[in-house]
């Protein structure tokens, strides 16, 4: 076991000294940062509010000086703009009585902040709101972009180790471990705990930054239910490349293989889905989506385990194969 724990160190080590392999570590974070330039971050705390032109001039102006307030034409157009991405308020008269609209999956709170606001601002207590779920779900575009950013931070921890392996491949160093007293077994489990540590700190840096921290616990738990997914990743690049050069061609195929079969099943018909069973990409998908819709994931995190582990050994076993590192049996 200190042997184990003393080559998993070292795993560490050999990472801080590779450029490539720093690169790849910060990838989720940089895009972290770059989805919140585009998109900017939902739940934001500034009052925002648009209004159609059923308010006053004086609720107008009252309104102004609670918040950013945007005007539009009618209620459709209203309507149409709390569909947004951002977090706002709609604020419209009806019946001589003062209203607010909202898309419905808003932080918690946020109708009756908004209500108090405007019941301030307005001088009229109270003010009504109206929680419809106009939309149930974030716009398609946030949730591929951040379920994206997610699965990326995951398979950088099997890729980070796979070129760890591609490495030891080419120098021979891989030979040692062959005849060393940790054998097959405990090599795949120094590449497994590495690769998932990794995985999960990409993870924790990657959820932080976009913001959901309530969620990370569970997105940290999806991570280590798909441990034997990152395994997969780990051993089927050492598997397939015998060089750096052929590693990186080896982690084009697998980068986009491995985030895009998931997303896939998007726009595939739900009676269609049965093709992606097998799959522990499109388990792995959907797992970290109920995730970010509050959904029960726990179903979801299960077959991605399961499903993984046949395409994990079938890795190993390849590995074993091209390396010559094969399991000593105990005498």
């Amino acid at each position: 076991m200190k042997g184990l724990w003393t080559n998993i160190c070292r795993e560490f080590k050999i990472i801080t000294r590779d450029g490539i392999s720093i690169a790849l570590l910060g990838a989720p974070a940089l895009l972290s940062v770059i989805m919140l330039a585009i998109f900017g971050q939902i739940s934001g705390t500034s009052a925002a509010f648009v209004t159609d032109n059923s308010l006053t001039n004086e609720q107008q102006t009252r309104l102004e000086a609670v918040g950013d307030v945007e005007y539009v034409d009618d209620f459709l157009s209203l309507e149409k703009r709390i569909k947004g991405m951002d977090s706002v308020a709609g604020v419209y008269s009806k019946d001589g009585k003062i209203y607010i609209l909202t898309e419905g999956n808003e932080e918690q709170g946020f109708d009756q902040g908004m209500s108090y606001l405007v019941s301030k601002a307005l001088a009229q207590d109270p003010v009504g709101y109206v929680n419809e779920e106009v939309v149930s779900k974030t716009p398609m575009a946030y949730d591929i972009a951040i379920v994206s950013v997610i699965l990326l931070a995951m398979f950088i921890g099997g890729s980070l180790m796979g070129l760890n392996g591609v490495a030891e491949r080419e120098t021979k160093v891989i030979h040692a471990y062959s005849i060393s007293p940790i054998g097959l077994w405990g090599f795949v489990a120094q590449k497994l705990i590495s690769a998932t540590i990794y995985a999960l700190l990409s993870v924790a840096i990657a959820a932080l930054i976009m913001g959901k921290t309530e969620m990370l616990l569970m997105l940290l738990l999806v991570t280590l239910f798909s441990t034997f997914f990152t395994g997969f990743i780990t051993f089927i690049t050492p598997a397939m490349a015998e060089n750096q050069v052929s590693a990186v061609g080896v982690m084009k195929l697998l980068m986009p293989l491995s985030m895009i079969i998931g997303i896939s099943s998007v726009f595939v018909p739900d009676k269609w889905h049965f093709l992606y069973y097998l799959l522990p990409m499109y388990w792995q998908y959907t797992a970290i989506q109920n995730v970010l819709d509050n959904k029960g994931a726990i179903l979801n995190m299960i077959l991605t385990a399961i499903t993984a582990i046949p395409w994990f050994i079938a890795a190993v076993m390849l590995f074993s194969k091209k390396t010559n590192m094969v399991a000593r049996r105990n005498k």
